[in-house]
């Protein structure tokens, strides 16, 4: 929760979100609810072909993967949950809150990309400043970008990388272009080496562009192991390779 992340996090309105502006206002941190347990993951608000605001929702399948729709009714969605400068705040802020999803579609862990789509209960209100972030299906590697992310439940956070990602299997450090997954190591900036933490899964990976390419699965990054990679599930691969529900 708040306060929590590692100390190499990096704030997502400090510079290194100075042109992210757009992409954070999509990313919310999740309450997720599975059963009789409650922890953290991240996800992202995403446009869909119509371009109609509807409240589609993507984040990481092992986020809540035994949730019931009883349990999905009750996922909590945290937009807006960030410092307002690049400093750690010293009391927490105030996010703006919704309650509950219907679950639409995801793909395995173990065999495909780790991607679930939500659809929200309700239509995310003007005053939460929502951003349907924009994506792209083609099989490209990113030449540079960033994630958005809530570390350990902890206030929205910016990590960036800036060199090629590699096409891959989950957790493997050996170029594969048909792999379902983009690896990506973090690049030091000006305010320190941003990487991602328990609570960070299903957050979006933006590439050069600004568009959703791929969603956290998990890795070996951590603060005291700053230059080992992560696993994005490909946004390109997700659903027309084997994703199964309802849309």
């Amino acid at each position: 929760g708040f306060g929590t992340s590692g100390n190499c996090e990096i704030n997502v309105n400090c510079e290194e979100g100075d042109d992210w502006q757009d992409q954070k206002r999509g990313v919310a941190r999740i309450q997720v609810k599975e059963g009789g347990s409650l922890f953290w993951c991240s996800g992202s608000l995403i446009n869909n072909a119509n371009q109609d605001q509807s409240p589609f929702f993507l984040t990481a399948n092992h986020c809540g993967d035994g949730s019931s729709t009883a349990d999905y009714n009750q996922w909590i969605f945290y937009f807006n949950y960030e410092s307002d400068d690049c400093n750690d705040p010293v009391s927490e802020p105030i996010a703006n809150t919704m309650l509950g999803a219907s679950y639409l579609a995801s793909t395995n862990f173990a065999t495909h990309s780790d991607f679930k789509l939500l659809l929200l209960n309700s239509d995310v209100p003007g005053e939460f400043n929502p951003f349907y972030n924009g994506w792209d299906i083609n099989n490209v590697a990113s030449t540079s970008g960033v994630t958005i992310h809530h570390p350990d439940g902890d206030i929205k956070k910016i990590s960036t990388f800036t060199e090629t990602a590699m096409s891959t299997s989950y957790d493997q450090d050996v170029e594969n272009p048909s792999g379902k997954y983009w690896r990506v190591v973090w690049s030091t900036t000006t305010n320190g080496q941003g990487v991602t933490e328990g609570g960070s899964s299903g957050a979006p990976l933006f590439n050069q562009n600004g568009l959703l390419v791929g969603a956290l699965t998990g890795g070996r990054a951590s603060c005291s192991n700053q230059d080992a990679p992560d696993f994005y599930g490909k946004f390109s691969y997700s659903w027309e390779s084997g994703g199964t529900g309802t849309s």
